[in-house]
């Protein structure tokens, strides 16, 4: 996961080759937010599922994404509600083994707060 950033902090977010940035909501941004809630199903599949012999022997329980310095985020890119809506799909496809993990300063309670509008 990459994050970008200007003078004003994180303005958008890249991952599985997914990219959210600060732009005007639209349609499309809901299918983005959709097609990477899919795309991390499959990597928990490959990597958290069951075998094709049916056992388990996967090594890894689940995935932890951490977002640093998300204290930073600028207030157009909606992190709280980003997350939010993430997890929602992430259940909704019933894909129960990704956490995300957020640092920051103090300051990060009050982004997230502000970020509750929709995307």
């Amino acid at each position: 996961m990459m994050t970008v950033r200007n003078s004003e902090g994180i303005t958008g977010i890249e991952a599985v080759g997914v990219s959210i940035r600060e732009r005007e909501r639209s349609p499309e941004k809901d299918y983005l937010v959709e097609d990477l809630a899919n795309y991390l199903a499959e990597i928990v599949e490959r990597f958290c599922g069951e075998c094709d012999d049916g056992s388990n022997k996967n090594f890894f329980s689940g995935i932890l994404i951490l977002i640093d310095e998300a204290d930073t985020a600028s207030r157009e890119l909606n992190l709280g509600a980003f997350l939010k809506l993430l997890t929602e799909y992430l259940n909704k496809i019933k894909c129960n083994k990704v956490i995300f993990g957020l640092s920051g300063l103090p300051k990060l309670v009050d982004v997230l707060k502000e970020s509750t509008l929709p995307l």
